[in-house]
């Protein structure tokens, strides 16, 4: 292997985040060339990456337990992973863990400021625990980094009516409805509001 394998990976790997056979090749790339810390580093990523399809099945298998501890797993493996706090964040919350979710995606924001899936989540943990203040403010740092997602106008809709915001709520919920959310357009017709 020589450096060239690694340029050819490395450029595999910029196209695609999460190319495990992409890692593996580069981590034996960088092992054959004595870049001992840097195949560690790639062997690392493809735990972090495994672990998380394996999350991803348990959760879609309703296995919630299971999932976290897989994710559990892959932060003990790798502490600066900001997927995997996103990803356990998600998991607690679903299993109505909010608070703890929230400093799961305080973690994944502190390592990766401009997610907004992050502040997404966060802004449903909040919503969750009754904030929806913050959830708000949420909801619109997800929009400022990502403007054309209904879902985060779905969700910052519905923490408008539970604050009592209902102009808002009406405002988010047309913003979604002309991005082709269908629960908001359904809602918004159903009503007789036009958007």
């Amino acid at each position: 292997m020589s450096m060239d394998d690694v340029t050819r990976f490395t450029t595999a790997i910029e196209q695609n985040p999460e190319d495990i056979p992409s890692y593996l090749g580069r981590a034996g790339a960088y092992l054959s060339l004595g870049y001992y810390q840097q195949a560690v580093e790639d062997y690392d990523r493809v735990i972090g990456l495994a672990a998380k399809l394996k999350a991803g099945a348990l959760m879609s298998a309703g296995d919630l337990q299971g999932a976290l501890d897989v994710f559990n797993q892959a932060l003990a493996a790798n502490p600066n992973d900001a997927l995997s706090y996103l990803s356990r964040g998600i998991a607690l919350s679903t299993m109505g863990n909010n608070q703890q979710a929230v400093e799961d995606f305080n973690a994944a924001l502190s390592l990766n400021p401009g997610d907004p899936a992050s502040y997404h989540n966060r802004g449903i943990a909040f919503s969750a625990l009754g904030d929806y203040a913050q959830a708000v403010a949420d909801y619109d740092a997800a929009l400022a980094l990502n403007p054309n997602d209904p879902m985060v106008y779905y969700n910052k809709g519905i923490a408008h009516k539970q604050a009592g915001d209902y102009q808002q709520f009406i405002e988010a919920f047309k913003y979604a409805a002309q991005l082709g959310f269908e629960q908001a357009q359904k809602f918004l017709i159903d009503a007789g509001i036009p958007y």
